[in-house]
């Protein structure tokens, strides 16, 4: 394999292998006999840099130019005029007399021995612009339009490489975003694949699987649900819908103390076979919890009704169902003791009527799993 294949193999492998990617960028600057190479994003109104990446320089001259320099450096906004990937050096944006005595020129660069550029405009917009720069040290002396076309047909392969990056680094903070999100949720996640086996547990799911009876996640991966709703699982996954018995597509494992967990069950949308790699991801699972729904829920009540945490909890469990007397026992406090806080909620809600608490409550969306599960 020629050395230019090499380099533009590197560049592509550079995606996800950081080693490569220097690798890349490095050896590109060398055909030309390079010595500090940079790829910055600039706005081009204010000079300031949004996003950098720098090798073979100085950090703390680098960061010197950042804080100071960038913003007299005359190449950038004389460099504007030219295309995207056109080579840009000193010798085309002014006279060379103009550039030694320049500011930037004599008492920066030439300290950094770094007075020459040789640049290529990757991308072009009104806010935004992206250079990859190779500068030159005064031994190695100004570039020319020869290096340029050296350089010229790397940056094709550059250019797309970046934006492949973009793509890539959007979806792993879209995807973290949704994970944080979940690994919050008061509900458990579980991820399968076409066999029911977990492929991803989130952390609710975590708390659930080791803490209730009636479902886990077997040794080998499997996920397993105690009978009857087990059945009806398996039946579900081998058949990739539920029995005609479970129209509401809900499952419910009852633990010893009468309370149900529910499993809600969809399918997510067909992937291609991996390559080489696991079995696609084919299921999702929703595991609700209500102790832990309700606990979530005191919680949202509290913030949002302005009651104390035990109006809260009170509160919630009369939207669940439970009459003042059920909640006293449940709670292990006196019917008087509960009646005594449903009328301090009704003060500071406003609400004048356990009805009309209730009605209020149970609009909010975070009662809905709660409601249904009981």
């Amino acid at each position: 394999m020629s050395r230019m294949m090499l380099i533009i193999d590197d560049l592509y492998s550079g995606i996800l292998d950081p080693v490569a990617w220097q690798r890349a960028i490095i050896a590109i600057a060398d055909q030309v006999s390079g010595s500090a190479v940079l790829i910055f994003c600039v706005n081009p109104s204010t000079a300031t840099i949004l996003r950098d990446e720098a090798y073979r320089v100085d950090r703390i001259e680098y960061l010197k130019y950042l804080q100071h320099w960038v913003k007299k450096d005359i190449r950038i906004p004389l460099g504007m005029a030219y295309a995207v990937g056109e080579p840009v050096f000193e010798h085309r944006l002014m006279p060379v007399r103009s550039w030694t005595a320049s500011e930037i020129h004599n008492d920066y660069l030439v300290p950094m021995d770094s007075p020459w550029l040789l640049a290529f405009t990757l991308h072009k917009a009104p806010n935004k612009v992206v250079i990859f720069s190779i500068n030159g040290t005064r031994r190695r002396g100004a570039f020319d339009i020869g290096d340029g076309k050296r350089i010229a047909p790397f940056i094709p392969h550059l250019r797309r490489a970046l934006e492949i990056k973009d793509r890539i680094e959007a979806t792993q903070i879209r995807c973290e975003a949704l994970g944080s999100n979940l690994e919050s949720m008061s509900f458990g996640v579980i991820i399968l694949d076409a066999r029911a086996k977990a492929l991803e547990v989130s952390a609710g799911a975590r708390e659930i699987l080791k803490d209730k009876t009636g479902i886990c996640v077997d040794s080998d991966g499997t996920l397993l649900l105690q009978d009857p709703a087990g059945a009806e699982f398996r039946h579900w996954i081998k058949n990739g819908h539920p029995s005609a018995k479970n129209c509401d597509g809900i499952l419910q494992i009852r633990q010893s103390n009468g309370q149900p967990i529910g499993v809600m069950i969809t399918r997510l949308p067909e992937m291609a076979t991996s390559w080489i790699g696991s079995e696609p991801p084919c299921w999702m699972v929703l595991i609700f919890d209500p102790d832990r729904q309700i606990s979530s829920i005191i919680e949202i009540l509290e913030r949002d009704l302005g009651i104390s945490p035990r109006e809260a909890e009170i509160a919630t469990h009369l939207a669940s169902g439970y009459d003042p007397e059920k909640i006293a026992r449940h709670l292990h406090i006196s019917i008087h003791t509960v009646r005594s806080h449903l009328k301090a909620i009704f003060a500071k809600t406003g609400a004048a009527s356990q009805l009309e608490l209730v009605t209020r409550i149970s609009r909010h969306p975070s009662t809905i799993a709660v409601r249904h599960f009981r």
